[in-house]
């Protein structure tokens, strides 16, 4: 029989979640130190995805730390336990950040390394097409590579690398 500190447990993963989202509000940096040194990721403001924690941590953490009155309200969370060390979660976030609200569908793979809980990835999808990438393209350009110059460029970019996978498969 395998110890607690092998073995994820639905109960863990819930501690974890809601770690992760006080983190968050409080813009803590120990948010960052949720995700393993190696996630993935495919956040609201990156046309591609994002593929260490250094790299979303520098992309995210000046709008992170000047974001106030933050509030993250996890609606309809599901954890699917993925044998004993990892999980899949799933939910609907609701984000309000200087009296902006975002709803977002939210997909983390959590995994046991050494020890510790860690999100090895996370895919953040927008409910209403005014969240993705385009539509935060068109209000903030700096959140996008400086080689787009438009959100329809991203748009088309989008569709392309979606018709590769789908053809080729995930590069890693």
């Amino acid at each position: 029989r395998k110890s607690m500190s092998e073995t994820l447990t639905e109960n863990n993963v819930a501690e974890f979640i809601k770690r992760f989202a006080e983190a968050y509000e409080r813009a803590d940096e120990t948010f960052f130190e949720t995700f393993a040194k190696d996630a993935s990721f495919f956040p609201l403001t990156s046309p591609v995805r994002v593929d260490n924690t250094d790299e979303y941590r520098h992309a995210f953490e000046r709008d992170f730390k000047a974001g106030r009155d933050r509030r993250t309200q996890i609606l309809s969370p599901a954890i699917r336990l993925l044998g004993d060390t990892a999980a899949l979660v799933t939910y609907h976030n609701r984000i309000r950040v200087n009296g902006i609200t975002s709803n977002n569908r939210i997909s983390m793979v959590i995994e046991l390394i050494d020890g510790d809980i860690k999100a090895s990835h996370m895919h953040v999808s927008p409910m209403n097409p005014e969240q993705s990438v385009s539509g935060i393209a068109s209000k903030s350009l700096g959140a996008i590579p400086a080689n787009f110059s438009s959100p329809t460029e991203i748009s088309v970019l989008e569709e392309r690398v979606a018709t590769a996978i789908g053809a080729v498969g995930t590069p890693k």
